[in-house]
């Protein structure tokens, strides 16, 4: 739990979350939900359900299951540079997340050993996620679901990643309004975690401190988000082979991740 900066009396986000004592997050309108094809829409449903619904299995998933599977996959090789920063955190502060983006893991890693070992932060996680793969095929819906309680969420169109394949989703920039909305709404609400990258696609470069042109949509939400906790994180080292990753866990080569 964290204290109340005026009372010093401690506070509990998840009991505050259980019964929303925040106005529920907006609901997209018709025309915004038009822009969604019926495959993005179901998983859609899905994933706003577990937002607004599941919120103690999400947490019960989140800080049982993949914290386990982070942990097996990269526990040895973690090094953790910058963990005094948010050693204050509880489980009631609304966080907000901007990182760079290398890997499709990024964020379990940063969240499950970086944030939640360090500090007292909610278990409770979103992260934004591009629309054509988690939403519009019903593969990635499965892995939305299974591997993360559908905490990738809400979903984007349109991204850098959809730009430079050709894949043009109509009515993009009105969908993405709303999705900005709903995070800024669900940032309101005491202890979430919301992770984003400003980057708006993985940077394949081979230089591992190189960065791919920023978004402005991590400003927006950091300046209507003014009770969000804005933490800025780097991490190196981290493969997109899952395989790989856990034979790497027992070797020595380190991972760096710097809240």
């Amino acid at each position: 739990a964290s204290s109340d900066p005026a009372t010093r009396e401690l506070r509990d986000g998840d009991a505050a979350q259980r019964w929303r004592t925040v106005e529920p997050p907006p609901a997209p309108t018709t025309d915004e939900m038009n822009r969604l094809n019926t495959m993005e829409l179901v998983a859609w449903h899905v994933s706003d359900f577990f937002a607004r619904h599941c919120r103690e299995l999400r947490v019960l998933w989140n800080g049982v299951v993949i914290r386990a599977l982070v942990t097996l996959c990269v526990g040895r090789r973690v090094r953790i540079s910058g963990a005094e920063h948010v050693a204050h955190l509880g489980s009631h502060d609304s966080i907000l997340l901007a990182s760079n983006h290398r890997t499709f893991f990024d964020f379990f890693v940063i969240t499950v050993l970086g944030l939640w070992n360090a500090s007292g932060a909610s278990f409770f996680s979103l992260y934004p996620v591009r629309a054509t793969y988690f939403y519009s095929n019903p593969v990635g819906a499965i892995i939305n679901l299974f591997m993360s309680a559908s905490a990738m969420f809400p979903p984007i169109l349109n991204t850098p990643s959809d730009e430079a394949r050709g894949e043009h989703h109509g009515g993009g920039r009105e969908w993405n309004d709303y999705a900005v909305r709903r995070m800024v709404a669900e940032l309101r609400a005491p202890g979430t975690v919301l992770g984003i990258h400003p980057e708006g696609t993985r940077n394949k470069d081979r230089d591992p401190c190189s960065m791919t042109k920023v978004k402005s949509g991590v400003g927006r939400l950091a300046i209507e988000s003014p009770q969000a906790h804005v933490i800025p994180v780097f991490i190196t080292g981290l493969g997109d082979n899952l395989w790989a990753e856990i034979c790497k866990n027992f070797s020595e080569s380190p991972l760096d991740n710097h809240p």
